[in-house]
């Protein structure tokens, strides 16, 4: 599954260089990610052991290369800010959500029944689904890449030249 993953990131990361739009395929990861765990949640359901493995690792490939394409994104958003600071708020916005939202899955439904973890599952595909409009609604400000351009027009060559 990581594999899958690695390869992902390495795959996202070449289209985000072509393209240099991090909103088109941080959207187009999360949808194929969102569309993919609900398919591996539909096979588990109905006992489909092999095919809920299957996409699961398809889930993992379009699923890891989001946390690394969002840190970018936030870096490019909020360009004057530097890399280690925008990445470190994101990574502790990120995971105090989900130990509130892992604390409140667990103490919402304290015991295990069908009906409460479909309820749980359908809580973290309905949230995964508004993480999804959130980025659909963001700016694609690239401030730190349009810095960089200038910087390489101004100077005629390497922008990490003085």
């Amino acid at each position: 599954m990581n594999l899958s993953g690695l390869v992902g990131t390495i795959v996202y990361g070449w289209f985000v260089r072509r393209l240099k739009n991090y909103k088109k395929v941080i959207l187009i990861c999360s949808v194929l990610n969102w569309v993919f765990i609900v398919m591996v949640l539909i096979f588990l359901d109905r006992g489909l052991l092999v095919w809920s493995i299957v996409f699961t690792g398809i889930a993992v490939f379009n699923g890891m290369p989001i946390v690394t394409l969002s840190q970018d994104f936030a870096t490019e958003l909020a360009y004057p800010v530097t890399e280690n600071v925008s990445s470190g708020y994101l990574n502790l916005v990120a995971n105090t959500g989900a130990f509130v939202f892992a604390f409140l899955l667990s103490f919402l439904f304290n015991g295990e029944s069908l009906i409460t973890t479909r309820i749980g599952m359908a809580l973290v595909i309905l949230l995964a689904g508004l993480g999804i409009v959130c980025i659909f609604f963001s700016k694609n400000d690239l401030k730190r890449t349009k810095f960089e351009e200038k910087k390489i027009h101004e100077h005629g060559g390497d922008s990490r030249e003085g």
